[in-house]
């Protein structure tokens, strides 16, 4: 049985107003969304949303869609002092956590299908293998990602070999798609991550 697909936002903007607007308006469950969040930094305590509408008329004049700047800050304990980070200021790891947040959230409450390019990029590889896990957790909910890490190809407990891909391009910019699991002599007991670098599978660069 496959997921309903759901709208796939276009690139770390999309993600991000749509995760923005699910906290604002209150369409994600808060606790959730900060258990997820402390993933990346445990000490995340709370996050503050605001909509500044102060330039909307300048905005206007450049053409620009847009009609407030949203405002994420995220809070957290130290030392019983109360600290406040806005997301510009976050590390790569927690703003691409926050721009999934609100995308994987909604697909484990609804279920759906999520496409993600590069989903690994900026992640820690244990954060990276978190997604994964939990995606696996909730039945209705359904990913495809595209990543250059091979560490997805050792994710043997995660990853059945019909669902890992690669494509590789021929001298014409032709591209080829295929499986890990059509290709014969692969053990079960092989680094897969090292044969792929060594090029046993292919669907490298000419360099």
């Amino acid at each position: 049985k496959y997921a309903k697909p759901i709208v796939r936002p276009s690139g770390n903007d999309g993600l991000k107003h749509l995760t923005f607007k699910m906290v604002h308006e209150g369409e994600i469950d808060k606790t959730k969304f900060l258990s997820f969040m402390k993933c990346a930094d445990d000490m995340i305590s709370d996050i503050i949303t605001e909509q500044d509408d102060s330039l909307k008329d300048f905005l206007k004049t450049l053409g620009s869609q847009m009609k407030t700047f949203n405002i994420v800050k995220f809070k957290r304990d130290k030392i019983g002092n109360d600290v406040f980070i806005d997301l510009g200021d976050e590390s790569e790891g927690t703003k691409k956590m926050f721009y999934l947040s609100g995308y994987f959230l909604t697909s484990f409450s609804n279920g759906g299908l999520m496409i993600i390019d590069e989903l690994e990029s900026s992640l820690h590889p244990s954060l990276f293998r978190y997604l994964i896990v939990e995606l696996l957790k909730h039945s209705n909910a359904q990913l495809i990602f595209t990543t250059h890490n091979p560490i997805a190809l050792d994710m043997k407990d995660l990853n059945r070999r019909d669902e890992i891909w690669f494509t590789e391009k021929d001298g014409k910019g032709k591209t080829s798609l295929y499986s890990l699991r059509h290709m014969r002599g692969v053990r079960k007991d092989r680094k897969l991550s090292t044969s792929y670098l060594t090029g046993a599978f292919g669907a490298i660069p000419n360099i």
